[in-house]
């Protein structure tokens, strides 16, 4: 088992030490049992388990596409797109996108 040395661990509904070996039971009820199911049972349903498969030495990771991303919060791609949208909407309506836009334009 691979013991978890940061704080994602505690976001964990089940208070997990370590990340889950074996499909997490709140994992294969769906999001509504835990905020961070994704449909992966490669990764225990567990997003954070997926994140440490899938990044590299640095942390980071290939970006995905709508369609990945979709799949993996099983939700359909227009309604992530929509999500996309109204989150892009909230950050242009934010004061930070003046500083975002200055910091662009350097």
């Amino acid at each position: 088992m691979t013991k978890i040395y940061n704080n994602f661990w505690s976001a964990c509904p089940k208070n997990l030490e370590y990340f889950p070996q074996d499909p997490c039971s709140l994992g294969k009820k769906g999001s509504d049992s835990c905020t961070w199911f994704i449909n992966s049972e490669e990764d225990s349903f567990c997003f954070w388990a997926w994140v440490r498969r899938n990044s590299n030495e640095s942390g980071g990771f290939d970006p995905l596409t709508q369609q990945e991303i979709a799949k993996l919060l099983n939700l359909t791609s227009v309604k992530i797109q929509n999500i996309f949208r109204e989150t892009l909407l909230e950050i242009e309506n934010s004061n930070e996108f003046d500083k975002l836009k200055e910091l662009f334009s350097l």
